[in-house]
């Protein structure tokens, strides 16, 4: 009880005292309390602007081997005409578009970007966070083969599969089996021959897996050089299915 005496005749004598006084017993004894209050509440406020100033993502994707990627002004325009397309404003909404990804599996002096690329890949397609990748045909082909994209057929309606059906290039789910097999048995000189995209007929179970979009007006700006095909994939767990179905029929309009 005297403790307790004690504290209500301190606030009494404080009460008592003027203004200036109390504040600087306030800060004396609680000054590091107050700091601490105050910065758990910046924190908060800062969370909560961020939250409120951070646009919403329509869609992302990545934009391998470009041959234009220091060109930012390219992705921009690309960005905004399909914003524009989905009438949405770029205040509130952004089209996530990563550029500076390499990947040319045949190059044994571009194998560190590689490692990179692939560990950028791992953690937004398991973390369902990439819809779709553009890149050269024999760069994405390899990377179908280690299950990095979706069946064509799973995203896209049945009346666009027709449409496209031209541009359509396909992958062997025997062929990434085997691939599989090989992987696990430690058998890494097993030679596997790699049908061609553009013969399904000639696979065991073929799969949709690349759209040709070499000749999309969206991308001229971009992919600058076309020494083979630039194909679009879908990313497997690609979780923004219907601006995908948007996305191609503004890259290939009819």
């Amino acid at each position: 009880m005297a403790i307790m005496d004690d504290i209500k005749q301190q606030w009494r004598n404080m009460r008592e005292k003027p203004l200036k006084e109390r504040i600087a017993y306030f800060l004396s004894y609680y000054k590091w309390y107050a700091v601490a209050c105050i910065g758990v509440i910046a924190v908060l406020v800062g969370m909560l602007i961020g939250n409120l100033l951070q646009k919403e993502t329509v869609i992302s994707g990545v934009m391998l081997n470009s041959t234009n990627a220091s060109s930012q002004s390219a992705y921009d325009d690309f960005s905004q005409r399909f914003l524009d397309e989905l009438e949405l404003s770029n205040k509130d909404f952004e089209v996530s578009i990563t550029s500076n990804l390499t990947y040319l599996p045949n190059s044994k002096e571009n194998a560190e970007n590689n490692y990179g690329t692939v560990q950028v890949l791992v953690a937004q397609t398991s973390g369902a966070l990439l819809d779709f990748v553009v890149g050269n045909l024999s760069s994405a082909q390899n990377l179908a083969y280690s299950r990095f994209f979706m069946d064509l057929s799973k995203v896209l309606s049945e009346e666009q599969m027709q449409r496209f059906a031209p541009y359509i290039h396909y992958i062997d789910l025997a062929v990434i089996e085997k691939i599989d097999e090989a992987v696990e048995s430690g058998n890494y000189d097993v030679d596997i021959k790699i049908p061609d995209s553009k013969k399904p007929e000639e696979m065991e179970q073929p799969v949709a897996a690349f759209i040709d979009v070499s000749a999309s007006q969206w991308l001229s700006d971009i992919y600058t050089l076309k020494a083979e095909p630039i194909v679009f994939a879908v990313a497997e767990n690609a979780p923004r299915k219907e601006a995908i179905q948007r996305l191609i029929d503004c890259l290939l309009p009819q």
